[in-house]
């Protein structure tokens, strides 16, 4: 996936599907052995809020008006899922004439941070009873749902004629299930991502 992200023939080609509007990449990679940032879902969503900010800080305040004339340190709220889920909204809506493509590396290793509390020690057990390597790879109740959360997620972006994503995950029965009739490649799987022309 860092291969595809950084290559230029990827800004190419997307290039021609933004048709002269400003063409935005950002990228995340899930790292289950990382800190809590590396493989969470806010983790993600700052980095990719900090990614696109940083270039456009005119949409700070836009995006973060409830937090400005606040003194450090920002509340707690700040890096809650709730307002950074909606800061990325927003920041999609001010940018309707932009084409957004995002690149997400791992979903496979997405975890429930904030969640680990609601969940049982039988329920965070791993579990290797799968018919094929990738699913017998080891999975939890708490797994399968970060899962299914995080594809829910990203399935919303795909009624956003401005936005792709690429993504890349083990085989899980889990993405099948959420992603089985978007575009993909073998070996790599994409949903509702990647242009065709990144696919031959």
């Amino acid at each position: 996936m860092k291969y595809v992200y950084q290559h230029g023939k990827t800004r190419g080609h997307l290039s021609q599907w933004a048709d002269g509007n400003d063409l935005v990449l950002t990228g995340y990679f899930f790292f289950d052995r990382g800190d809590k940032d590396q493989k969470s879902r806010e983790g993600m969503l700052r980095s990719i809020l900090h990614q696109i900010l940083s270039t456009r800080r005119d949409l700070i305040p836009k995006i973060f008006s409830q937090f400005f004339g606040n003194t450090l340190p920002l509340p707690q709220q700040f890096i809650a899922w709730t307002n950074l889920s909606g800061a990325l909204i927003s920041m999609l809506d001010h940018l309707r004439d932009s084409k957004i493509c995002l690149f997400l590396d791992g979903l496979d290793e997405y975890r429930m941070i904030d969640r680990v509390d609601e969940y049982t020690e039988e329920e965070m057990d791993l579990i290797y009873d799968g018919t094929n390597e990738d699913d017998g790879w080891g999975q939890s109740s708490w797994i399968m749902d970060g899962h299914r959360e995080i594809a829910r997620f990203l399935r919303q972006f795909k009624n956003r004629d401005n936005v792709k994503v690429c993504i890349s995950s083990r085989e899980l029965v889990v993405f099948e299930q959420e992603f089985g009739g978007f575009p993909q490649t073998p070996g790599a799987r994409t949903y509702r991502g990647v242009h065709r022309a990144l696919l031959r």
